[in-house]
């Protein structure tokens, strides 16, 4: 269990568990005895929900899916299979609802109003990859500042964003256009944030209790901070990081933490 102690509760009432590690051909048990939320999460209002007592059963596959490629376009639909781009989904959160360890998702160009939630976790050698196609201008749009994430992650590993352009989100707490909490081995390259126009501007990343996070020929353009790190692991490169409202980074990180920034520029 990648997350067991359900501190994936700690935004917009969004969490889940993944399961890894597990045995080819095996049957499982699972059980969810109590729900609560973590400590320092004041806001949040559990009461009445309650786990079901009934045990969960499933047995896994003699061998692991090949990996599958899913294919979203504005003009898509996600009654689609989206194995191809005639068969496009419309939207990268259906996408994100169907991947497993190993999955790509291709966005064709256009603009996608969506916060996306990661429902799976990728492994060592098969990370979950969210890109841009080739050539193609991907606009995550925030809907008039109305939605404050763009991709948000808890307790995953092994994922890679790449190509994306971010704008119209905005600032609500410590959220971030890309929200990693207690997540390894991310990469996030090629994106861009244009934090321009009315209103509070989002933070380009936050990062909670995370390692070995990379961002990589990223542009962060007017965000409202650039980047918030508390105890990650990150590495910075080629990255240009400019004209934020308040701070270009703030760093809260323990001396067990390491951050490392190259060839970058910051204004």
């Amino acid at each position: 269990v990648c997350s067991s102690d359900l501190k994936a509760l700690n935004i917009h009432g969004f969490g889940c568990l993944s399961l890894t590690g597990l045995k080819p051909g095996k049957k499982y048990y699972v059980t969810v005895r109590s729900i609560e939320p973590a400590k320092d999460n004041y806001n949040l209002v559990i009461n009445g929900i309650k786990p079901p007592n009934a045990e969960l059963t499933f047995t896994t596959s003699l061998q692991p899916p090949k990996p599958a490629t899913y294919y979203v376009a504005s003009n898509g639909d996600d009654a689609n299979s989206g194995l191809d781009r005639n068969n496009a989904l419309r939207t990268i959160s259906y996408a994100a609802n169907k991947v497993n360890a190993g999955d790509t998702v291709l966005v064709s160009g256009g603009t996608y109003k969506e916060t996306v939630f990661i429902r799976a976790t990728g492994d060592k050698d098969s990370p979950i990859t969210f890109k841009a196609m080739p050539g193609e201008k991907v606009v995550l749009d925030g809907a008039e500042k109305m939605l404050s994430e763009g991709f948000i992650a808890l307790s995953k590993n092994y994922l890679n964003f790449d190509g994306f352009y971010f704008t119209n989100y905005k600032h609500e707490g410590w959220g971030g256009v890309f929200y990693l909490d207690q997540c390894d081995h991310v990469q996030i390259t090629r994106c861009f944030m244009d934090g321009r126009g009315r209103g509070n501007p989002n933070l380009f990343l936050y990062t909670n209790n995370c390692s070995d996070i990379l961002v990589k020929n990223c542009v962060i353009f007017n965000g409202f901070y650039g980047m918030y790190i508390v105890n990650t692991d990150l590495r910075i490169e080629n990255t240009v990081n400019m004209r934020n409202w308040i701070e270009a980074m703030i760093i809260s990180n323990g001396t067990d933490r390491k951050l490392e920034l190259s060839d970058s520029i910051i204004t």
